[in-house]
């Protein structure tokens, strides 16, 4: 049994066939703390179709034979992961598009620093870097960051030495965009 938890989200590795009772041992365990599972919130995901079915396990708990997203991270198949990458992009997307909309150009420029450009960090130090989904994600999410930022200077673009400067600390001159790891 492997056992990883964060705040209010626990992770159960198991096989199968012993989920239910390590589940049923989970709660006991969380109720003589004070805590309650919230079922609804909680998934079972296995990959061998059908091998949930006679588990044991609570009704209303959702199964899954596809994926699940752990602490903002989608595991499981790669179709999964892509349509999940695909929100957090079209999250990313939309909050450039706000930023691009601020009165302020110095507000704009500082959420695009601190907010914006490292959204997809936390999915680089938790997913493969080898994950072709994600590597087509992290490409695109810089070129919007990139693009954003010379349109809130008032350019046309950047040439490669002002790309590389922008992503060079501003202890060094640059502007600290953070850049996802080179490809």
């Amino acid at each position: 049994v492997t056992v990883l938890a964060s705040s209010d989200d626990i992770l159960l590795a198991v096989r199968a066939s012993q989920l239910a009772a390590v589940f049923r041992v989970a709660i006991e365990e969380l109720a003589g703390y004070g805590l309650l599972v919230n079922l609804p919130k909680c998934h079972a995901y296995c990959p061998r179709q059908g091998a949930l079915q006679e588990a044991g396990l609570p009704e209303d708990l959702p199964l899954s034979y596809e994926a699940l997203v752990h602490l903002g991270v989608p595991l499981g198949t790669d179709a999964f992961i892509a349509q999940e990458l695909d929100k957090i992009a079209q999250s990313c997307a939309e909050l450039l598009n706000e930023l691009k909309e601020l009165e302020d150009p110095q507000v704009a420029l500082l959420i695009l620093r601190m907010s914006a450009a490292p959204r997809l960090t936390h999915l680089t130090r938790s997913m493969s870097l080898y994950s072709a989904p994600l590597v087509a994600h992290l490409i695109q999410h810089d070129a919007r960051i990139a693009d954003t930022l010379a349109q809130l200077l008032g350019l046309n673009g950047f040439s490669e030495n002002q790309r590389a400067q922008i992503h060079l600390p501003i202890r060094v001159g640059g502007f600290g965009l953070l850049i996802s790891p080179n490809f």
